[in-house]
């Protein structure tokens, strides 16, 4: 009898304290959690469903430019900061920006433009580099290509495409940008410059594919090697550098970074290769790239090649290649030294935009300086006559 009043006892004291815990019905608390599960269910899910440009327009009307997104991105921290509109002309393509203080007013730096590579998508550049930039006086953006990043189906891998597009996406920003290509979109920068596409005022070319494309690439490898030069090429074909993180560790970064971002980079590039195909963002650089020195000559913007010491995909002498393309004043390219291939994702990201920023510093101060010569009128000697 005694136990029997012990249990019931226990029973309803674990009753009283869950109804302590819960607290009044209707309470300010529980409304609270209610209004969480609804801002959960009204969050991005652009992936779902075939109307999902209709989805994301109507949540930019509803919300306006500046809005937090998901984007089907778990464990990955956005920045508050982050800015998302569509591109004219660009069905299902949208804008990922920070806008530096002062843009358009106070600030006469040009927008830049990150172009991401490959199997990776705008998140690239969100958490880290974009904030960053703005910071530093420059509005930083970059885009999702075809919407890949929402689940849309990739419609082509042609380069002449590609450059279009980006063509485009330059055309919607305030002024002619900056253009930051990594890998594969460094390769797609020197395409819109064969082809005269872009009116830019510098270039930032980071570990990109040369001008003589990918294949001298795997070449080269095999001849080193014919075992890793294998390895390299499932790694390209097959996409075994995402069968896991130990691999995509060895394939893009150092032992710096910690194994949680490691994974969360990991589920990105998988949930990207899984729309866009595991080799079909490397067809395009397949083919060489047929730029003259007359072209180099021409082209008025500058250009800055940054590589990595330890680049599993860029070896020393693509990276060479290409800086003797596009400078051939310098004798040795400049390298982020104990630093791997995704150096702007790694824990490397801060020296290398500490360069990059340091560099269009100088270049918007040397234009600045060339426009005010060009205003400046020499005086004649009538102005002197007595």
């Amino acid at each position: 009898m005694e136990s029997m009043d012990s249990d019931r006892f226990r029973v309803a004291g674990f009753a009283t304290w869950i109804a302590v815990a819960q607290g009044p019905k209707g309470s300010k608390g529980q409304r609270s959690t209610q209004r969480q599960v609804e801002q959960r269910k009204t969050t991005w899910s652009l992936g779902k469903g075939e109307s999902a440009p209709q989805k994301a327009e109507k949540k930019l009307e509803k919300r306006g430019d500046r809005v937090s997104t998901s984007a089907q991105s778990r464990g990955w921290r956005r920045h508050p900061g982050l800015k998302l509109k569509s591109v004219p002309n660009l069905d299902g393509v949208y804008l990922h920006y920070h806008t530096a203080r002062g843009a358009g007013k106070t600030n006469s730096a040009p927008p830049v433009l990150f172009l991401p590579h490959g199997p990776h998508a705008p998140w690239m550049f969100e958490e880290k580099l974009l904030p960053y930039f703005a910071r530093r006086g420059f509005s930083a953006y970059t885009f999702d290509r075809h919407g890949a990043e929402y689940g849309q189906e990739q419609r082509s891998f042609n380069l002449d495409e590609l450059c279009q597009e980006v063509e485009e996406v330059a055309k919607s920003l305030p002024s002619p940008p900056v253009i930051v290509g990594h890998g594969t979109g460094g390769f797609i920068a020197q395409a819109l410059i064969e082809r005269r596409k872009i009116d830019s005022p510098a270039v930032v070319l980071l570990c990109p594919v040369p001008p003589s494309g990918s294949t001298s690439l795997m070449i080269r490898h095999f001849l080193r090697s014919p075992r890793e030069g294998f390895r390299r090429m499932q790694a390209v074909l097959r996409g075994t550098a995402y069968d896991s993180a130990e691999a995509m560790r060895e394939a893009f970064f150092t032992d710096k970074l910690n194994e949680r971002r490691l994974r969360s980079f990991l589920r990105r590039a998988r949930k990207r290769a899984a729309v866009l195909g595991k080799s079909a963002h490397v067809s395009y650089t397949l083919k060489p790239l047929n730029i003259s020195d007359e072209i180099v000559q021409e082209f008025e913007g500058k250009v800055m090649v940054l590589g990595a010491e330890k680049d599993y995909w860029i070896d020393n002498e693509a990276l060479l290649e290409t800086t003797r393309k596009w400078i051939p004043e310098r004798v040795h390219p400049m390298v982020i030294p104990d630093s791997a291939h995704d150096f702007v994702l790694d824990e490397d990201w801060r020296r290398v935009s500490d360069v990059v920023v340091e560099w269009l510093q100088r270049v918007v101060a040397a234009t600045e300086i060339m426009d005010l010569m060009a205003e400046h009128t020499q005086p004649s000697i009538s102005d002197f006559e007595l």
